[in-house]
């Protein structure tokens, strides 16, 4: 269903200084900008004011934001200046995203597909849900059509090789660093 998500309790999902976010995604129509899969994030009209990080999509795929304190918009009105990968309706597609402190790189099915230089530590919103399977962006709910699966948040960047070799595999939930794990 078009409209189904969940709330998760933002609190336990915030690393402060290093970030990767994965998920399996498999959309089943095309999406409108500003739909989404996975939120953290405070997004109101105006880019300059976003906070946290989540999957957006925009434009030609999907676009994963993050706001650090050393964040620059630079005129950017649509978050369309954040790295994107995109994927394809009707079928699975591997997901990540990686934020060491000098730079966001995210990946389709293991390969890097965006980088963007950002620094300084995330900024999150002072109260907000986050969700799997939704975004808000300005006010307006945009809901993910299709299938999520094994959705990840580390509180490290990890490495092409980490993603690469973990992406097929089912994890206990224990894993070092690992701070969100839903299946």
């Amino acid at each position: 269903d078009t409209n189904d998500f969940i709330t998760l309790s933002n609190n336990s999902i915030q690393p402060i200084n290093e970030l990767t976010v994965e998920a399996w995604v498999k959309p089943d129509s095309t999406y409108q900008n500003y739909d989404g899969f996975l939120s953290n994030a405070d997004l109101p009209g105006d880019t300059n004011q976003w906070k946290g990080y989540g999957w957006f999509y925009f434009g030609s795929g999907w676009h994963f934001f993050l706001r650090t304190d050393n964040t620059n918009f630079s005129g950017d009105t649509t978050g369309n200046v954040w790295p994107v990968a995109a994927v394809q309706t009707a079928e699975w597609s591997h997901l990540a995203a990686t934020y060491d402190g000098d730079s966001l790189i995210t990946y389709r099915n293991g390969i890097p597909t965006g980088k963007k230089a950002a620094s300084g530590n995330i900024q999150y919103p002072l109260s907000n849900d986050a969700w799997i399977g939704k975004i808000i962006f300005d006010s307006n709910e945009g809901f993910f059509d299709g299938k999520i699966d094994e959705v990840r948040i580390w509180e490290v960047a990890r490495t092409k090789t980490q993603i690469q070799g973990y992406m097929n595999q089912s994890l206990s939930g224990n894993e070092d660093s690992l701070i969100g794990y839903w299946r």
